[in-house]
């Protein structure tokens, strides 16, 4: 929920950079981790500390979704190999990082890569996760298998600043292709001093502005073009010319596409297989790249192209980076050239829209270009500081980074938070997809977005700050959860039941007052303070006792804790039952 930006450990990069000027980036980077938090960099335990949180903040800033901040992802003690832990709620992902910091040109130790990239029999064991493992070892992977079962997906890196050899990397390779074989989806990656860098600048890309021109050499009497009514160009090109053009561009290829980067999740493992196993049938078996620009000149085979954006087909051009250049494979490719490369509205919205409807991506994506998303940008950079309510920019699809001050909030958490404002919170934990899906298929989106169910182009003035109160809420639980798990580990758990605070929060403004109360909260910080001084030590109360009955009483996890209707409802009822008898 926090403005990124504020954040100046990561300095932004050029698309190129020497291993030497990244080795300087990274050991500032330790240095100041070390400074703020009181470390000595030249201890090898603070150093290897220093060096995890910075990994910490590059794997956030690489993958925005990734839950809790980088402070809390970092385990320290007794951490089961796994140094950091970072869940996507949404996608039911876990990001685990082992990170090694060695002397200078060291080399990476086959031994501990092996032993971390099969970590994964030791986390489906439960009760070895609770054994072995420190208070916030367990508060993070003590639901690992339950996770697992109900359709997660894992992400390993093993990162280090030293130099794995051929032989380490094929290793890396050979355990990931037995969890592809067994059809887990689990995906292993080694990011030695090399693959750092690259990661490095592949998170600082992210947000890069798109590439002002790009030149591609066209197969001869493989292309034609269309010229009305929108000049189109039509081409077969390899694909290794499509693999040396994302490894040149990388993200800002994709800048304006309403998918954005899914970061390794969105790497589509039949994409791979064809381009690895069946490289001759990758044209037929392959949906192939759309692109648009503002311009392109074409001199005999070659392209050159103005402010290039890919549309549909990200997927399958990170896919081919990360594979063998092969000459086999050929890729159908069109660009058409339109007045600009946004899409928020006019035929770039609707060429996009009918590209990717036959692909996965059919949820928040789509969702990113409704009124009710557009009303909310723009409603949210106009609103004044009110109140409790600070400065708060609305991002409604990943686009590249504006300069800016304020809290920044997601279409993706703007969903959640008002759904269990209103409604409940265990959707948003257990089918958080929901709430970005029409009611028409069996969704909650309405109820997240809409007006008494029904969505409008845009809100009242009211309903507006009602919502802008639940985010402020929110944010003061997280706040809150967090503050009490820094000081006891025992209250770590807290922070995954923001979204039941939230939820209790709602039931007592509308219990006590309702719009009236709603008003003074959301226009009055001490009004505010109040409402949260009588109202938090009720809701931690109830918090601690549900999770010590449910998680430490009945052996249960907090993953289904925080799922569970009837845990709910019955938190809900004496929730009540005590306000009321205040």
């Amino acid at each position: 929920m926090q403005d990124r930006e504020s954040d100046n450990t990561l300095h932004p990069s050029s698309g190129s950079m020497t291993v030497r000027e990244f080795s300087k980036v990274m050991r500032e980077g330790i240095q100041k981790e070390a400074a703020r938090n009181g470390w000595n960099a030249d201890k090898a335990a603070d150093r290897g500390n220093a060096f995890s949180l910075w990994v910490a903040r590059v794997v956030h800033e690489a993958e925005e979704t990734l839950d809790p901040e980088p402070e809390e992802a970092l385990l320290r003690t007794k951490d089961l190999k796994a140094d950091l832990v970072f869940e996507d709620p949404t996608a039911n992902h876990l990001v685990i990082c082992q990170c090694k910091y060695v002397k200078e040109k060291s080399p990476v130790d086959e031994t501990e890569v092996i032993d971390f990239f099969s970590r994964h029999e030791h986390y489906m064991k439960t009760e070895w996760v609770r054994e072995h493992g420190s208070s916030d070892a367990v508060a993070a992977l003590e639901d690992y298998a339950e996770r697992f079962i109900n359709g997660g997906s894992v992400q390993y890196y093993f990162v280090s600043n030293g130099d794995a050899s051929k032989r380490i990397h094929e290793a890396a390779r050979t355990i990931n292709e037995k969890y592809r074989n067994d059809n887990l989806p689990i995906t292993c990656e080694l990011l030695d001093l090399s693959g750092l860098k690259e990661y490095y600048i592949r998170s600082m890309t992210l947000g890069e502005r798109i590439p002002a021109e790009v030149t591609l050499q066209l197969p001869e009497g493989r292309f034609f073009e269309v010229h009305e009514p929108h000049r189109t160009l039509v081409a077969v090109l390899k694909g290794n010319a499509l693999r040396n053009l994302g490894k040149l561009h990388k993200q800002s290829l994709y800048a304006w596409n309403i998918r954005g980067y899914l970061g390794n999740r969105g790497i589509n493992k039949s994409i791979g297989d064809t381009a690895k196993e069946t490289p001759g049938s990758f044209f037929y078996f392959n949906n192939g790249v759309a692109a648009i620009c503002t311009d392109y000149v074409l001199t005999g085979n070659r392209l050159i192209v103005d402010n290039f954006q890919i549309i549909n087909g990200a997927q399958t051009v990170t896919t081919l980076e990360k594979c063998p250049a092969d000459d086999r494979i050929q890729v159908l490719f069109r660009l058409t050239k339109t007045e600009s490369v946004k899409t928020e509205k006019g035929m770039n919205k609707d060429m996009i829209r009918c590209n990717n409807t036959q692909n996965i991506v059919k949820v928040s994506d789509f969702r990113a270009n409704d009124e009710i998303q557009l009303y909310l940008e723009k409603a949210l950079a106009e609103r004044k500081v009110r109140g409790p309510i600070p400065k708060v920019r609305y991002q409604r699809k990943r686009a590249p980074k504006k300069p800016g001050t304020g809290d920044v909030i997601r279409l993706e958490e703007m969903a959640k938070i008002r759904y269990a404002y209103l409604c409940e919170p265990t959707l948003v934990h257990s089918s958080p997809r929901l709430l970005w899906t029409l009611d028409e298929d069996s969704g909650s989106y309405e109820k997240a977005f809409g007006v008494d169910g029904r969505l409008e182009s845009a809100w009242s003035d009211d309903t507006l700050e009602e919502a802008l109160l639940a985010y402020v809420i929110y944010a003061k639980a997280d706040q809150e959860a967090v503050t009490l798990g820094r000081k006891d580990v025992k209250y770590r758990f807290l922070r995954r039941l923001r979204f039941h605070t939230l939820s209790l929060a709602g039931i007592w403004v509308r219990e006590n007052g309702g719009d009236e109360k709603r008003r003074e909260l959301a226009r009055s910080k001490d009004a505010f303070e109040s409402f949260w001084r009588a109202f938090w030590p009720l809701c931690l109360d109830l918090e601690i006792d549900a999770y010590l009955t449910a998680v430490e009483g009945e052996k249960g996890t907090l993953f289904a804790l925080v799922r569970s209707d009837e845990r709910w409802q019955a938190m809900r009822m004496s929730f009540s039952y005590k306000a009321n008898a205040r």
